[in-house]
């Protein structure tokens, strides 16, 4: 029998960051608003600000668009990132 071996906790960093999630790749015009909760290098949380319900499926691939113009970092103003879906839950719109 193996011995427990702890899990390793990511520290996870609180933002604000309101970024656009694009549902559909092949019409960049449909886009909800979200808000970035946190970030950890495993992965972050989103809440949607939109009034409609949100339903997507674990497993779904949405693109985000996260602005880091805000940030000074450098002249690019946008990151564009392809996520996953690991869980939704409806009733708190993450």
């Amino acid at each position: 029998m193996h011995p427990k071996i702890p899990k390793r906790r990511e520290p996870r960093y609180e933002t604000a960051i309101v970024a656009h999630v694009f549902t559909n790749r092949w019409n960049p015009l449909i886009s909800k608003k979200v808000v970035v909760l946190d970030l950890s290098w495993k992965g972050f949380k989103l809440e949607f600000i939109a009034k409609q319900n949100i339903n997507f499926k674990t497993g779904k691939r949405l693109s985000l668009r996260l602005p880091i113009d805000q940030f000074n970092i450098s002249n690019v103003n946008y990151l564009k990132i392809e996520i996953v879906v690991k869980w939704c839950d409806k009733d708190l719109k993450r």
